[in-house]
């Protein structure tokens, strides 16, 4: 396959899978608007499953029987409505990983060369980042997800619209002593802090070799470090 068919293919390829990263956003969006309800879901198996285990000693034998039974149903069901959620919950979070897996696929050049969208570190960032929540519970997973949707979306557009080089490379230093006041310690911690991929960081930070942002990461990386002048 000549160069130039494989470059728009491969521009193509970004561009689809942009999109698609915009719509599981906004389904995502709609699991994070619904967290006051998996909350209500959660709170009512627990007092179900409480009412079924913690029964007064005064119930006769036949009365103890009769409540148990009703008890039992509830549960069932507040089982159900729990489980129900919980599926829905997985099989989205599954599609969110899915999702980054595949934007780490790599695709092969006619040079034999091979290009990724994002690098197996990034893709690792972003999935560590649903593997660690930051709430617990039914639904903890998905401000996570939506999180790291959002940073994978900003690595994208990175790809799309890099704009201008700019006129300075280089915020090792800016960037190390921004680390050293939060207490981190890997680069690794400074990329998930803040939002943006690894290599993408370590481009900032260099003053060599390809440029892996876009104006607006840096500008919002610069920002959030503190550092005013470019």
């Amino acid at each position: 396959m000549p160069e130039e068919e494989f470059s728009k293919q491969y521009s193509d390829s970004v561009r689809n899978e942009r999109d698609q990263l915009e719509q599981l956003i906004q389904r995502v969006e709609k699991y994070r608007d619904r967290q006051s309800e998996f909350q209500r879901v959660e709170e009512r198996r627990w007092r179900a499953e409480k009412r079924l285990s913690d029964w007064p000693q005064h119930f006769d034998v036949k009365n103890r029987a009769q409540r148990q039974r009703r008890s039992r149903l509830v549960y069932d069901d507040r089982v159900s409505e729990y489980v129900k959620c919980w599926t829905e919950i997985e099989a989205v979070i599954k599609e969110v990983l899915a999702t980054f897996e595949r934007l780490g696929n790599q695709h092969w050049g006619p040079d034999g060369e091979a290009r990724k969208i994002l690098s197996h570190a990034e893709v690792e960032l972003l999935i560590q980042e649903i593997a660690t929540p930051a709430a617990s519970g039914l639904g903890g997973k998905i401000p996570s997800a939506l999180r790291a949707l959002r940073r994978a979306a900003q690595m994208v557009d990175d790809l799309i619209q890099p704009g201008p080089a700019a006129a300075r490379r280089g915020y090792r230093i800016e960037i190390q002593k921004w680390m050293k006041s939060k207490g981190l310690k890997t680069t690794e911690e400074a990329a998930r802090s803040l939002g943006v991929g690894l290599f993408t960081l370590k481009s900032i930070m260099s003053e060599k070799g390809q440029k892996r942002y876009g104006d607006a990461t840096l500008t919002a990386v610069l920002k959030k470090i503190g550092h005013k002048e470019p």
